[in-house]
């Protein structure tokens, strides 16, 4: 073989090569997980940056809406148009236990206890953790609902709740009077809800029920007080994941407009009737329990303790029930998945009314910081799909091998591509 034709077997090569070269086929999904009623762990959101120049720790409490006195965001965003007003049940007695459970259901989509405040109004108000055993209980049965896992913690440390919070999970936390002066000043049996729990930058929040639309800000001293008048707190932690993070693309930074925005919102409305409280019949017994069944302190701590998944993917998958079920399902195992039906508040980050490729039904896959990695539109594209370039009739082989080629293409850097054509070059000029 002369190198003029040397050359040109290569060429051939190369230009056949190039043209194969496009998008690489995925690669083959592994088998769908055993459903289970657990919900998986959340990844643990990046740790906040140490205090600035320009940023200074908060000084006593104050009241306002999603970003601290500080600039500090909220660690738990319900959305304004989900807080819920304490109100009476059947004895007027008030149900703020579980109007603050609610609220940690709405926020965590476990849609058995999302009302939970308004079926609890045919039943006696006030609460106390043998009752909150009951009545999830109960209300899980009269709908033909597993019961979703959930913590009853009486203890003074604090520690749980700040992995509840850093994790993305709201606790429902007690409430022994108002560092910023509501109620009074005075002794109050109340429960609300842990929005934000952050030692380190000696700063806490939380969002009352008898005051929606506001949180209220303190330090550690007067959470602790707050939280522990009774001689020991009690919570309420629902252990399903909270929602996926907010979307973005890469290279976007904070939006100030937005945040401002949001803080209007929150501060438009700071005038709720006559508060009503409801925690009763309670006395610091058993630390510790999960589902009703009393555990140790470290099988809590283990419960919350989410070691090395900070980089597992989020799924959120919308559609109607059928769809979802069946497509979140057969994700691959290691995703974190959330479903919602179209048009759910929590959606509304992602911004679905104005994508133009949306029609009742998207699957997004996320990392744990936001970015939007992949959106399928077509419920008919599983995660199991098939390959629609597969021929059953083909010889066997042939479209393993054309799969290998393009990969191969797809994977060779733009220095063998011209070292390719250099060859060749040379390799003509050589038979001159």
């Amino acid at each position: 073989m002369t190198s003029k034709q040397l050359a040109v077997v290569i060429g051939a090569v190369l230009a056949g090569l190039w043209l194969m070269r496009g998008d690489a086929p995925a690669p083959a999904p592994a088998p769908a997980p055993n459903v289970s009623p657990y919900p998986p762990p959340c990844p643990t959101p990046p740790k906040p940056r140490p205090w600035g120049p320009s940023r200074i720790a908060p000084v006593g409490a104050s009241v306002g809406g999603n970003v601290a006195p500080n600039g500090v965001e909220v660690q738990i965003d319900l959305p304004g148009s989900l807080h819920l007003l304490n109100t009476g049940g059947r004895d007027g007695s008030g149900l703020c236990v579980f109007c603050s459970i609610a609220h940690s259901a709405r926020w965590q989509n476990v849609p058995v206890l999302e009302d939970f405040r308004d079926w609890m109004k045919k039943n006696p108000g006030g609460g106390y953790p043998s009752k909150v055993d009951k009545m999830i209980r109960q209300v899980c049965v009269e709908r033909g609902q597993l019961i979703p896992p959930y913590l009853q913690i009486e203890s003074t440390d604090l520690e749980p709740l700040v992995k509840a919070c850093r994790t993305g999970r709201m606790p429902a936390v007690t409430y022994s009077y108002s560092p910023t002066g509501r109620y009074g000043g005075g002794r109050i049996s109340h429960m609300v809800s842990l929005v934000h729990a952050d030692p380190e930058r000696d700063l806490w929040g939380i969002l009352d029920n008898n005051y929606p639309r506001t949180i209220e800000w303190m330090n550690t001293v007067e959470f602790r007080r707050t939280y522990n008048a009774g001689g020991k707190g009690w919570a309420v932690v629902l252990l399903a994941c909270g929602p996926p993070p907010v979307p973005r693309n890469a290279g976007l930074g904070f939006d100030a407009d937005a945040v401002n925005a949001a803080l209007d919102a929150w501060l438009a409305d700071l005038n709720p009737p006559t508060p009503l409280l409801g925690v009763s019949g309670w006395s610091p017994g058993h630390e510790w329990s999960v589902n009703g069944e009393p555990v140790s302190r470290e099988d809590v701590l283990r419960a919350l303790e989410i070691p090395d998944d900070g980089r597992r993917p989020r799924l959120t998958v919308v559609g109607d029930a059928a769809t979802r079920q069946a497509y979140a399902t057969a994700a691959p195992p290691g995703y974190l998945v959330q479903t919602y039906p179209p048009g759910h508040v929590m959606l509304e980050p992602f911004k679905l009314t104005v994508d133009a490729r949306f029609r009742g039904f998207v699957a997004i896959v996320q990392d744990a910081s936001g970015r939007v990695l992949q959106s399928v539109y077509d419920p008919r594209e599983a995660v199991r799909s098939p390959d629609p370039a597969y021929d059953p009739n083909a010889v066997k082989g042939a479209g393993d091998l054309e799969k290998q080629l393009k990969e191969l293409a797809n994977k060779l850097p733009p220095w063998v591509w011209a070292a390719g054509v250099v060859v060749v070059v040379l390799l003509w000029k050589q038979e001159k």
